[in-house]
């Protein structure tokens, strides 16, 4: 059975909140390890991981395909980095309920982006399910 790309990024977002959920639970029993530290050694392993599905995935084009990225990818690349560390910090220094809902309010931040630098349409329901969520984080803060 052929899946669709929707539903290979249905399942992918779900193995993420797999592996992260367990992720920060263990960070909270490391605390007597130095932050940088912790962060170094995560994100090494994080980038060696991804190097060897990208090699899996492009085999001896890698090298092409990293071409292709070019200076914008390479900024995408820094500042998912960026927010890798600060959202690993985050979940080191305060309660991991509070940073998972600050993540899940992403999608919010996405589509008003979205909405003012690609100029895409915000459908109805998308539009009102924002607000309703913007709310509820509001209240739970």
């Amino acid at each position: 059975m052929e899946l669709t790309n929707h539903t290979k990024g249905a399942l992918c977002c779900l193995l993420g909140i797999l592996v992260l959920c367990p992720d920060t639970v263990c960070l909270r029993f490391l605390g007597e390890i130095r932050d940088t530290t912790m962060m170094f050694y995560k994100y090494v392993m994080f980038s060696c991981t991804f190097l060897l599905v990208y090699l899996l995935k492009e085999g001896s084009q890698v090298l092409t395909a990293f071409k292709t990225l070019g200076k914008l990818g390479f900024a995408a690349g820094i500042v998912l980095g960026i927010s890798g560390l600060a959202i690993t910090y985050a979940f080191i220094n305060t309660a991991i309920a509070n940073v998972v809902v600050i993540i899940a309010s992403n999608p919010l931040f996405s589509a008003f982006f979205s909405y003012i630098y690609l100029k895409e349409e915000i459908p109805t329901r998308t539009l009102l399910a924002s607000i309703v969520s913007f709310l509820a984080i509001i209240l739970i803060f």
